[in-house]
């Protein structure tokens, strides 16, 4: 489907990304382009595609339906969230999803590339989704309703992700590029 190779396009552009800024490392050493430079300078260029790709499609309303199932861009004017009466609690989950789980997080992984080098920093992906999971069932609520074969699949997907990332921090560190 769709949903699927995109998600597959998104971690690949994502490991491509990292490869290519442990190139830049490599070559270019401590002295090259900083971390928070290199985090800017993505995330400044990401947002301006999605700028641009939100505003041609979901403000003219003509997003394909393969994108948006669901008909949702054609509900009301253009970003009509924003005024459309959203509480402030709505307004500092966007914040707080905009600059600590976006911002902050970018730019320690920009500082973990250069430090750690391409493989080791990918590990801190590998966690997210035990992260989600855990939060996600504890701020809904679930862990208390959860069947014990559920439970059993969550904590054997966690041991396994924290095995795997364990495994490989054990593997010898590459020699540094300085």
């Amino acid at each position: 489907t769709l949903g699927a190779a995109l998600q597959l396009l998104g971690v690949a552009s994502k490991a491509f990304a990292s490869v290519l800024m442990e190139c830049g490392n490599r070559k270019y050493g401590r002295s090259g382009t900083s971390p928070m430079t290199q985090a800017l300078v993505q995330a400044a260029s990401g947002a301006a595609a999605a700028i641009a790709l939100s505003l041609a499609l979901d403000c003219s309303q003509l997003t394909p339906r393969l994108l948006d199932p669901h008909g949702l861009s054609a509900y009301g004017s253009c970003y009509t969230f924003l005024h459309d009466g959203s509480t402030p609690r709505a307004w500092f989950s966007v914040l707080y999803l905009g600059l600590m789980c976006s911002c902050v997080v970018y730019v320690l992984q920009f500082f973990l590339l250069r430090r750690a080098g391409a493989v080791r920093q990918t590990l801190v992906d590998y966690l997210t989704p035990v992260v989600g999971v855990a939060a996600g069932a504890s701020f809904r609520g679930e862990w208390h309703t959860m069947t014990t074969g559920e439970a059993l699949c969550c904590c054997g997907g966690a041991a396994l992700i924290f095995g795997g990332v364990a495994a490989l921090h054990r593997l010898p560190a590459r020699p540094s590029a300085d």
